[in-house]
């Protein structure tokens, strides 16, 4: 994984120079927290990473983002649980600048990996914004992040690394408009 995570830095400086990626940081830890869960596994039966733009927090910022399981590998990136605050904030840049919003999930590069933003809704629209707001659809969002997946043959493939890199780089745009916003 460490490794993988070194071939993805060299691979995303080229694409994106803000992109920052520390290995030993980027990579989730594999011990389970069992202290509250029937399962006292120790170990995940996965491994994951995410990171983000340099001088921003993995924690609290849009990352990007994938795992390798027994069962999936997922690629995304996005804003997954954005403080009130920060939902606030990017829900008054949405209602005057969606236009940019609806540009990014409508490239080509993006709708050829990703379905559009996924993650919760809420059923009607924030209070303070109209119901027929043309981004209704969009300020609706609790979460705002894309995903894909790619099949497990592809971990085993030369090509493996690529196959990250092109579906970061798809996305990369959604995390610019996220950092410009919160």
């Amino acid at each position: 994984m460490l490794s993988l995570l070194s071939a993805l830095a060299a691979h995303l400086a080229t694409v994106d120079a803000a992109v920052e990626i520390e290995p030993k940081k980027a990579m989730y830890r594999i011990h389970r927290d069992v202290r509250f869960s029937a399962d006292k596994s120790p170990y995940k039966t996965s491994v994951a990473a995410s990171f983000t733009f340099r001088g921003r927090d993995r924690k609290t910022d849009p990352v990007l983002y994938f795992h390798i399981s027994p069962e999936e590998v997922g690629v995304g990136g996005g804003l997954y649980q954005p403080s009130s605050d920060q939902l606030r904030r990017l829900r008054a840049a949405i209602d005057t600048e969606y236009e940019d919003l609806r540009r990014i999930l409508g490239e080509k590069r993006f709708r050829k990996y990703y379905d559009g933003l996924l993650g919760e809704t809420l059923r009607n629209v924030p209070r303070g914004y109209d119901k027929e707001h043309p981004a209704a659809d969009l300020l609706q969002h609790k979460q705002y992040f894309a995903w894909t997946e790619l099949p497990e043959s592809s971990i085993t493939t030369p090509e493996f690394t690529t196959l990250l890199v092109d579906r970061f780089t798809a996305v990369i745009p959604l995390l610019h408009f996220l950092f410009r916003h919160i």
